[in-house]
């Protein structure tokens, strides 16, 4: 019975260390995917701001040309 409990108790101390390693490592992976989204979302805020800028420059471009047909 004794080294029964006693294998119980290795097994669990073991599994705790596994749980512990896995643990960090979604840590790990959690602040990667926040890393990658983060630097998406700068890149998705500054390409809508410059599709902004070349839509105005268009719009005006058209305007101009219509204008000059006239």
């Amino acid at each position: 019975m004794k080294s029964l409990s006693k294998g119980i108790n290795h097994q669990i101390s073991d599994e705790k260390t596994l749980l512990g390693g896995l643990s960090s490592g979604f840590d790990n992976t959690k602040k990667l995917v926040a890393a990658v989204v983060q630097g998406m979302d700068g890149m998705l805020t500054k390409a809508s701001g410059s599709m902004c800028t070349y839509i105005v420059i268009f719009t005006i471009m058209i305007v101009a040309l219509v204008y000059k047909l006239k």
